[in-house]
């Protein structure tokens, strides 16, 4: 088996009648292995990660992918087709995000900088209290190779069958390796 890609879109209904939609690019490895979602643009503005997102996904080759990976391409749509800088997550978002986690065992939500922001590059590490998937989740925010490290507790109660994305990244990209970085 060679893999696939398949774009599509997801689409929820809002209450007055309007039509919200997320572009989805799936890859299917030719191996098996974990599934990943992966979101770009939850905040539409945010164009470093949809841009990250859509280059991730016209850059792999499902012949070399371990499992499966499902990028939403552009999160909020609207927010970014029309420019609105801090738009909510509606409900009708966040359920579609939700439908394109099942079945996952890692998540990454690519944000980014807006375009009112300039800031230095860096990467927020969720840390839920569990040492294994908190040290698991430092080294791979040390894989992306940003300068900076923000270290953040989880509010509440940590999902259930929490995934990483490091093991899945190794296998399916063998680029660099993490290198020593400063916490916040």
């Amino acid at each position: 088996m060679d893999g696939k890609k398949e774009g599509k879109f997801i689409t929820r209904t809002t209450g007055d009648g309007k039509i919200v939609r997320i572009p989805v690019g799936t890859i299917k490895g030719a191996l098996d292995g974990p599934q990943i979602t992966i979101y770009g643009g939850q905040h539409g503005i945010e164009y470093d990660g949809i841009i990250a997102v859509q280059q991730l996904y016209a850059m792999l080759d499902p012949s070399e992918i371990h499992g499966t990976i499902v990028i939403s391409l552009a999160t909020n749509e609207e927010s970014l087709l029309n420019w609105i800088q801090f738009a909510p997550t509606t409900p009708e978002i966040t359920s579609m995000m939700h439908e394109l986690a099942q079945g996952s065992q890692y998540f990454v939500n690519c944000h980014g900088e807006e375009f009112s922001e300039g800031m230095c590059p860096y990467v927020i590490c969720h840390q839920v209290g569990k040492e294994e998937i908190d040290t698991e989740a430092l080294e791979m925010a040390k894989a992306f190779g940003l300068p900076y490290i923000s270290l953040s507790k989880y509010r509440g109660k940590p999902p259930q069958n929490l995934g990483l994305i490091w093991r899945l990244l190794g296998e399916a990209y063998p680029g660099p390796r993490a290198r020593p970085v400063r916490t916040l």
